[in-house]
Order: C-alpha cells, then sequence, then structure tokens
C-alpha cells in the first residue's frame, strides 16, 4: 500500500484546528492513536486513503495536507465581555467548521465591492 508523503506538521495543524484529539482522528481513520502519533511526529506517513478520511473529518480539502507550511490561524476579534485565552478550547469540530465558514464568507462578501460591481449591477453572484 502506497503512503501519502506530506508535512507532519500539517497533519498535527489539521487535527488540532478541527478540535480533535488523538483518539478521534484514530477513530475517523480506522487505525490506532499510535499511529496518529507517529504521522504526526514524521516516523510513518500515512496511506492515501487515510489522509482522505482524516480530511474528511477535519472538514478540509485534501489539497491542505500538500500546503508549505500550515496556515495562520484566523484571529478572533478581541471582546472584552468574554474569559481570556484561546476561544476555540471546547469547541466542537462541528462549531469550528461553521465559525471557518461564516469567516470564509464573511471575505467574499468583502471583495465584491471591489471587483468592479456597482450598486446597480450587484447580484448575489461573483461577477464573472
Amino acid at each position: 500500500m502506497s503512503r501519502a508523503k506530506v508535512n507532519p506538521e500539517l497533519i498535527n495543524w489539521v487535527r488540532e484546528d478541527a478540535g480533535l484529539t488523538v483518539d478521534q482522528a484514530a477513530k475517523k481513520t480506522g487505525t490506532s492513536p499510535e499511529r496518529v502519533r507517529l504521522w504526526e511526529s514524521g516516523e510513518l506517513n500515512p496511506t492515501l486513503r487515510q489522509l482522505r478520511l482524516l480530511a474528511k473529518a477535519a472538514g478540509r480539502p485534501l489539497a491542505v495536507f500538500y500546503l508549505p507550511e500550515p496556515p495562520r490561524r484566523f484571529q478572533v476579534l478581541k471582546d472584552f465581555r468574554r474569559v481570556t485565552g484561546d476561544p476555540f478550547v471546547g469547541a466542537s469540530t462541528e462549531l469550528r467548521l461553521a465559525i471557518r465558514g461564516a469567516v470564509e464568507r464573511r471575505e467574499i462578501a468583502l471583495i465584491w465591492p471591489k471587483a468592479g460591481t456597482t450598486s446597480k449591477s450587484r447580484s448575489c453572484y461573483p461577477p464573472r
């Protein structure tokens, strides 16, 4: 069985960014937690099938594992009405995916006016 040659840092980043523990990632990929730890340490590469399962569990495209380095994390705006610290601690994978989707839609909405549309020609579809 062929192994996918990926950056181990990205495996760790994808798992942590999705809020998955090593045990949860192992269960979703049908392998042992020890094997996931080996992937993240770079001692063993996952198979393409295992990588696809991890990508699906984390809500990421498979291509993210082939980036040169982990992307920077979205910084949540400071809100003085909250407890300090990481706002994602304890957040479910589904909540993390929803927040990431909302941020991506916001960024798209912010660039549409700069893409040459006018207030009269603006529609729900991006310009071609």
